[in-house]
């Protein structure tokens, strides 16, 4: 006769609370933690714009948190609201963004490449509008997905979203 030892686990299902609201929409970031470099430490980069380019990283599947209001790149200041997704098997990136319950997408701004940050004329942007991939006027979404093909190497990625309170 064998004898097995076990277990009794008495569990409840717990109501989470509700994530904070923004007070409307905020300015979010994907933020690549190990990967992640603040605009505002990037040589070269003249902007007071906070945010984060994350990289560089090869073939790969990353989840990154995405924070809101994080100013200045402090997430202890922002809210974290998402992830993004990115799942690179070159020469395509898939990258996805998802709220939070709670949060809704208005729009996103997505640069990926081989540079820290994308350039204009000859100068690292930080602007959002002037990333390559847009989705604006997305009008309240949960996720969103851009397929960038035409990449090698390591690359970078800067993934800026429009998230507000899904009232």
């Amino acid at each position: 006769m064998l004898k097995a030892s076990g277990y009794y686990l008495n569990y409840c299902v717990q109501q989470c609370p509700p994530p904070p609201p923004l007070g409307g929409c905020e300015t979010g970031y994907a933020y690549g933690v190990n990967f992640a470099t603040c605009f505002l430490t990037i040589p070269g980069v003249q902007s007071n714009n906070w945010g984060w380019s994350n990289g560089p990283i090869g073939a790969g599947s990353y989840s990154w948190p995405i924070y809101a209001g994080a100013g200045q790149c402090n997430i202890g200041n922002g809210t974290y609201v998402g992830t993004v997704t990115v799942n690179y098997v070159p020469p395509t990136a898939t990258v996805t963004y998802s709220t939070l319950n709670g949060y809704v997408l208005n729009a996103t701004h997505l640069y990926v490449g081989t540079q820290i940050l994308p350039k204009k004329n000859n100068k690292y942007t930080t602007a959002p509008g002037q990333f390559p991939y847009k989705h604006e006027n997305l009008g309240g979404v949960t996720t969103d997905t851009y397929i960038i093909n035409g990449l090698s190497g390591n690359v970078y990625v800067a993934a800026h979203s429009e998230v507000c309170d899904d009232i």
